[in-house]
């Protein structure tokens, strides 16, 4: 399926600085660390580039579930179908600590009932946690989608008594 977007242009940017220290008798010895990445991606396919974009600020009851099909079941923004075949970045942020009556769930984030090939699963992402999964290979990190069973994330409020809200948006190409 082709994109029906005209153009998209990705920046996210991931840094890093942490200092450390340890006081000792004569000194306070330090230890600096840092890392950044960004990523730029044009529109297009291929390496370093993406034209298929789906974001959404979604909700689950206490101990609900779903799976995203990430080929051809979301629609972007403005009302396309958005069909990933290669996946180049997933930002999930948990935001149940920004609602009205602020709550803790935490969330599991994991392959579908059949996962993709080499889908990540992050077993618990407290309110308030982030999670950026980025990749501006020419294969994404998921390999190739295609229709079916193998092409879906799915999201599970962990908490039994309190309902989630979370944001999440897939960044990818539609060949």
């Amino acid at each position: 399926m082709a994109t029906d977007l005209t153009n998209l242009v990705v920046g996210l940017d991931v840094s890093l600085a942490v200092v450390s220290q340890k006081a000792l008798d004569l000194s306070t010895p330090q230890e600096s660390l840092s890392f950044s990445k960004a990523f730029a991606l044009v529109f297009g396919t291929g390496a370093l580039a993406a034209n298929q974009q789906f974001s959404d600020r979604r909700t689950l009851n206490a101990s609900a579930n779903e799976t995203l099909d990430l080929v051809g079941a979301l629609t972007n923004g403005f009302g396309g179908t958005i069909s990933l075949a290669k996946v180049k970045a997933i930002i999930i942020r948990n935001t149940s600590d920004l609602l009205a009556s602020p709550t803790i769930a935490t969330m599991k984030i994991e392959p579908g009932a059949t996962p993709p090939d080499n889908c990540p699963t992050i077993p618990l992402l407290p309110a308030g946690g982030i999670a950026v999964i980025a990749c501006d290979s020419a294969d994404g990190f998921l390999g190739t989608l295609a229709g079916g069973s193998k092409d879906g994330i799915k999201i599970t409020n962990l908490s039994g008594s309190l309902g989630l809200q979370y944001d999440v948006v897939f960044i990818g190409e539609s060949a």
